[in-house]
């Protein structure tokens, strides 16, 4: 007993031993092998033994390593594909942060070929300044819907991804149809447009789609198209909704609402959207932390962009609902 002790402690020092030479002395392998008389693989095993054993931790001590976990944690939580947090910043900075982590995350992704979907709203918008022309060739960029008007809160999905295209250097592509029409024979009609069916065409290509999650106000694009905006989105939040992606409104637990006018929304099918590989919802603010835990829940996205303390609020929420 007394040897299998002894034998223990020296196992011990030289796994500190060698922990220290590597870590602190920044001696190489090959060096500790030599010095120590042992081979480079013993010297491998050995360092990562003091990490498992805990002999050596890692402390990294930048904030940011906070929102680092986060991502872990909601990625984990929701089954996505990859969430980026940004730093939290004052309310009227918030589209800028998230266009300018969007737009990097888009740049990053991008390759010859690919076929990018734009959704509309000033998240979206905020991108612009930090998207700049790429080395990857015939890139293709359209709408997720038809057009809309615009107002001082909310641009046109047109004016989105002709600035977007503009940017990149490259040709828009879009309906020349109304987000939403009259009624569902006005739709019917306009669906059978050759030039409308070559952009479905387009949307089953998509390898990435980028859009807002909404929140149900009359102040979006959206409902501000309606006679009626505030009647309308109270009818929406009456039935449940906390936000909408694409105009489709959705309650809190991701599932979404039949509407009056729901049939009558000219955009890309959620089937087609269930296919595309990258289908990235970006918003912060926590007045929009419902609408975004509402979107994760509804099974559409599998990237996020969101700030830190948006993204805490979402995951509070998460939490408390599911001990209700």
């Amino acid at each position: 007993m007394a040897n299998l002790k002894k034998d223990n402690v020296i196992i011990h020092n030289q796994l500190v031993r060698i922990a220290r030479l590597y870590y602190l002395c920044k001696m190489t392998h090959q060096e500790i092998a030599e010095r120590e008389g042992l081979s480079r693989i013993s010297v491998t095993r050995l360092i990562k033994k003091a990490v498992d054993n805990r002999i050596v931790e890692f402390n990294i001590k930048d904030p940011i390593i906070k929102a680092l976990d986060l991502e872990d944690q909601i990625q984990k939580t929701f089954n996505l594909e990859k969430v980026i947090i940004t730093p939290t910043p004052p309310d009227d900075d918030i589209f800028d942060i998230l266009g300018r982590f969007a737009a990097d995350f888009l740049i990053r992704n991008c390759r010859n070929n690919i076929v990018i979907g734009v959704g509309w709203g000033r998240t979206l918008n905020g991108m612009l300044p930090y998207l700049r022309k790429t080395h990857c060739k015939n890139i293709r960029i359209v709408t997720l819907t038809g057009g809309l008007a615009a107002n001082s809160r909310q641009p046109n999905p047109y004016d989105v991804v002709s600035a977007m295209a503009a940017k990149l250097q490259v040709n828009p592509e879009y309906p020349l149809v109304p987000a939403i029409v009259e009624n569902e024979k006005a739709k019917g009609i306009l669906l059978k447009d050759k030039k409308f069916q070559e952009v479905t065409v387009v949307w089953d290509k998509i390898d990435i789609a980028l859009m807002s999650i909404g929140v149900v106000s009359y102040q979006t694009g959206f409902y501000y198209s309606f006679a009626n905006p505030k009647k309308e989105a109270e009818k929406a939040r009456k039935l449940g909704a906390v936000g909408d992606l694409l105009a489709n409104p959705f309650d809190q637990d991701g599932n979404f609402i039949k509407t009056s006018f729901a049939n009558r929304i000219i955009e890309i099918s959620f089937d087609q959207l269930k296919k595309i590989n990258l289908v990235v919802g970006i918003a912060g603010g926590e007045k929009k932390s419902r609408a975004i835990l509402g979107s994760l829940r509804s099974g559409y996205l599998n990237v996020l962009i969101t700030d830190e303390q948006t993204a805490k609020k979402v995951l509070y929420l998460n939490s408390m609902s599911q001990k209700a």
